[in-house]
């Protein structure tokens, strides 16, 4: 994800705010990098594994959806796909034992959530990784930041005693 949103960059020319927008996006792109390697060894394409995460209702947003109909609606709309393949997914799931159906309507089993809450984890181990400071590199970073702070306050400072 993080090479593709890369190809987006507006440059060094662009104004501020558009290099900043990017970044932000690159960091969301390299967020969903670290996701998807904490989820594919469980050997689910991309929509089983968001079917599971969006039955389930944590890590997602709004409600969660525990039909192939609502997922269809919730999802399929952006990811293309259409309720035949959810009801595919949520047999798949099923099958695992991740998921369990009753009158129709799906939920997570305790095994079902405990996978998705080690993803979880793992991704954000993945993510976070790069940013893993010792206590010095910390207090480093807070010096500077501190100055960066108050550098910022001066000129509001100094427009306040002109």
């Amino acid at each position: 994800c993080l090479e593709r949103s890369r190809l987006y960059d507006p440059g060094a020319a662009a104004p501020v705010v558009e290099r900043i927008r990017r970044y932000l996006n690159d960091l969301n792109a390299f967020r969903d990098d670290a996701h998807i390697s904490a989820w594919r060894s469980y050997e689910l394409a991309g929509y089983e594994w968001e079917t599971l995460g969006h039955v389930h209702g944590a890590y997602v947003f709004g409600e969660p959806a525990v039909t192939a109909v609502a997922l269809a609606e919730k999802l399929g709309g952006f990811r293309g796909y259409d309720a035949a393949a959810y009801q595919a997914a949520l047999d798949k799931l099923t099958a695992r034992g991740w998921l369990t159906v009753t009158d129709g309507q799906y939920a997570a089993t305790a095994e079902g959530e405990q996978m998705r809450a080690a993803a979880e984890e793992e991704t954000d181990r993945l993510y976070f990784a790069p940013w893993a400071l010792t206590g010095a590199e910390l207090a480093d970073l807070s010096a500077l930041l501190t100055a960066v702070r108050d550098g910022l306050q001066l000129p509001a400072q100094e427009a306040e005693t002109a």
